[in-house]
């Protein structure tokens, strides 16, 4: 009986007339779904440590270089030896759930002696962990074409803070605007730090305007007034006397902040290899405070470090070097 038969005979229980029917197309379609979960599955079962052996017929080469990741972030120059076992395990991976360059990283840290292979790096696989942990450190490996790229962080939906104060701070933009007739509305979709500098321009106008003597008279009996300045108050207590740059770098550092403190986790690293040559490798330190680091650093470095485009935000992670 081959694997095929087994397989057919194992799930033929969750089709109508106990066997798949291919000239039905509701038979098909659960075949095709469960011969591609099976599949899934097997390769999800699969180790590292048997990628790498099966790669190498289980005649893995010792890695001849000693290897650390670099503390503070920076380049890992690899042994000249170590160089063509590493870019053939760069595309190895169990499924499209693991990128590129984990195994050959995995095996860099591990295989000095593949008689008996260390544990200095340990796979991940879903959730919310790094890809790797080496040496106790969370590295999330990536594989963009250049090390200053700006990288995809995820959408910001899900972040409840930051969700908060992006639909707070365009709001009021939005709701100001509308009052001065303007017929342009910046988007909570795509924005940068100069959008948010504006936007604060903006919120601290207003505020000027409402906390007026004269003004306040004849808004007070007004509930959407109130509310107004409530919501602006709130953002301003991002930075207490700050000005529109200081409170868009605090609005930013928010939204990658809270990002990046799940995943790699702050004081954690990033990778990058280049894929046109994976041996050229840049570790990217997370800071231990990842708002506070955005907040501190020059707003130009910031402003070409950072933005949003289709609601994900995307950072350069040379901004923390």
């Amino acid at each position: 009986m081959d694997i095929l038969e087994k397989f057919i005979r194992k799930v033929a229980y969750k089709f109508p007339k106990g066997y798949p029917d291919i000239n039905n197309p509701e038979d098909k379609a659960l075949l095709e779904e469960l011969i591609g979960e099976a599949a899934l599955f097997e390769d999800e079962a699969t180790k590292f440590d048997e990628l790498i052996a099966r790669t190498f017929d289980n005649e893995v080469p010792a890695v001849k270089g000693s290897y650390q990741v670099p503390s503070n972030g920076g380049r890992l120059t690899l042994n000249s030896q170590d160089k063509e076992p590493f870019i053939k395990l760069f595309k190895v991976k169990p499924n499209a759930g693991v990128g590129n360059g984990e195994v050959s990283l995995y095996w860099l840290f591990n295989y000095k002696n593949p008689n008996s292979p260390d544990t200095k790096a340990q796979e991940n696989r879903g959730g919310s962990d790094p890809d790797l942990n080496i040496n106790g450190n969370g590295v999330e490996v990536k594989s963009y074409p250049s090390h200053s790229s700006k990288i995809g962080l995820g959408k910001f939906k899900e972040d409840v803070e930051s969700r908060k104060v992006i639909t707070r701070l365009f709001g009021v933009l939005n709701l100001t605007s509308a009052f001065e007739g303007k017929k342009e509305f910046v988007s909570e979709v795509s924005f940068n730090l100069n959008d948010l500098k504006q936007s604060f321009e903006q919120v601290l106008k207003t505020k000027e305007i409402l906390s007026k003597e004269d003004v306040k008279n004849v808004l007070q009996n007004y509930d959407i007034f109130q509310a107004l300045e409530n919501q602006i108050d709130s953002l301003l207590a991002l930075v207490e006397g700050g000005s529109p740059e200081e409170l868009a770098k605090a609005t930013m550092g928010i939204l990658v902040g809270n990002k990046l403190e799940k995943k790699p986790g702050a004081g954690n690293y990033v990778v990058n290899l280049l894929p046109k040559d994976p041996t050229d490798i840049v570790f990217h330190k997370i800071p231990d405070n990842i708002k506070a680091a955005i907040k501190a650093a020059p707003y130009e470095k910031v402003e070409t470090g950072t933005g949003v485009s289709s609601a994900e935000i995307q950072v350069n992670y040379n901004l923390f070097n």
